[in-house]
């Protein structure tokens, strides 16, 4: 028995030392051979050196991180001391910011007292003017104007004057104060000079304007005698009845009275384009005035005279809305306010076929009334045009209203052109 159980124990032993040898590895190997692509090795190869790569730069990335941690945290180098120069840097430029705020709102709050200002004296300018025109009006009550009156060398006006009223308007008794031509020069241009009388009788002065009156309508006058007036009464007269005569084309019956328009209603005439004074430029805001910033205007080559300098700003206009933009455009623009007289005239059509024409003279006495003639005569149409003009020291004369005739042709020309 014990024989037989050695017997099987080896045998055991040998089968299992003969399964060990079938699964161990070395025999499988050398058994069945395995074949791997190049192609893989290589790519397992790259991928290696590849991680290996971004391994190295992680470790040195931790490095430079490491290093800059430390710098931070030194006190004494060099980003440290550049981080507390960037924050005191700060903490001026915010001291600057807060001083820079309350120096703008100074300078906005004297600016506004600075406008209010300027309104202010345009205002009591215009109110002065205005009784120096009542002043200069009061001073002229008792003159009259006799034109057309040939210049005699020698001539004594004091006697040859009454002598003529009398022959030929049959106006006796008339006496002067004074009475004297105004010029030095007897003619101007072949032309005599008007003369200026002041008459010691104020109530002689209506009954020649009537005499005259009745006589010129059968015979001629050697003379043409007026009341004398401030030139702004005259031409703002001029300007009002031309509107008049306008309004009676559309069947108005409007008429002129102490200077001003009356109404069939008895109401008073509203000006389609308000006159612009310094003070209504001022008072536009921000948005209106950079509106007309985008206004598309043509401008004519300055034309400069004796120091005098002219030149002409226009547009394209179908509308009251149109003008009113152009005159604002100009009369918000530094150099344009700067300039003595910005002349407005303006002719055209609306959609009904309805013709609208006026002008403003602007202290510029009898310039838009040419001007606006001159628009007629050439049928200028759709156009509005600001005139602006410095004065020099020596007078042009008529001349000037030949240099703001070309300029309206001018632009005239330039708005056909586009």
């Amino acid at each position: 028995m014990p024989t037989l159980n050695k017997t099987k124990a080896a045998s055991k032993t040998r089968s299992a030392s003969s399964k060990d040898e079938q699964c161990s590895p070395n025999k499988v190997k050398n058994s069945v051979p395995l074949e791997v692509p190049l192609e893989v090795l290589d790519k397992l190869q790259k991928s290696i050196e590849g991680i290996g790569k971004k391994v190295h730069r992680l470790e040195s990335l931790e490095t430079d991180l490491k290093e800059i941690k430390t710098s931070i945290e030194d006190p004494d180098s060099g980003f440290a001391q550049a981080l507390k120069y960037v924050s005191e840097l700060a903490e001026s430029d915010s001291d600057e910011l807060y001083y820079v705020k309350s120096e703008n709102a100074q300078l906005r709050r004297e600016l506004d007292l600075l406008r209010a200002t300027v309104i202010n004296m345009d205002h009591r300018i215009k109110h002065m003017d205005s009784e120096i025109t009542d002043l200069r009006s009061r001073s002229m009550r008792d003159n009259i104007l006799i034109h057309n009156l040939d210049y005699v060398p020698g001539e004594s006006l004091e006697q040859l004057v009454p002598q003529l009223l009398r022959e030929h308007l049959n106006v006796n008794d008339v006496r002067f104060v004074r009475i004297h031509r105004n010029s030095v020069r007897g003619t101007i241009n072949s032309r005599p000079v008007t003369i200026t009388g002041k008459l010691v009788d104020p109530g002689k002065k209506d009954q020649i304007l009537q005499a005259q009156k009745a006589k010129k309508q059968g015979a001629r006058l050697p003379f043409f005698i007026t009341a004398q007036e401030p030139a702004s009464v005259v031409e703002e007269r001029k300007r009002l009845y031309q509107i008049t005569d306008s309004l009676k084309g559309q069947n108005i019956n409007a008429k002129v009275e102490k200077n001003r328009i009356t109404m069939p209603n008895g109401g008073k005439y509203e000006e389609p384009i308000p006159k612009l004074e310094i003070s209504d430029a001022l008072q536009l805001d921000v948005s209106q005035v950079e509106s007309l910033d985008n206004i598309e205007v043509v401008y004519t080559q300055p034309t400069k005279s004796k120091g005098s300098e002219i030149f002409a700003t226009g547009r394209k206009v179908s509308t009251m809305s149109e003008v009113s933009e152009l005159y604002k455009k100009v009369n918000v623009d530094p150099n344009s306010v700067a300039s003595d007289h910005r002349i407005l005239v303006y002719r055209f059509k609306d959609s009904d076929g309805k013709i609208h024409e006026s002008y403003w003279d602007d202290g510029e006495h009898g310039a838009g009334r040419r001007l606006l003639q001159y628009m007629r005569v050439n049928k200028i149409v759709n156009v509005g045009v600001v005139i602006t003009r410095w004065s020099g020291g020596i007078h042009l004369g008529p001349y000037r209203f030949k240099i703001m005739e070309e300029h309206i042709q001018d632009i005239a020309n330039l708005l056909d052109e586009k």
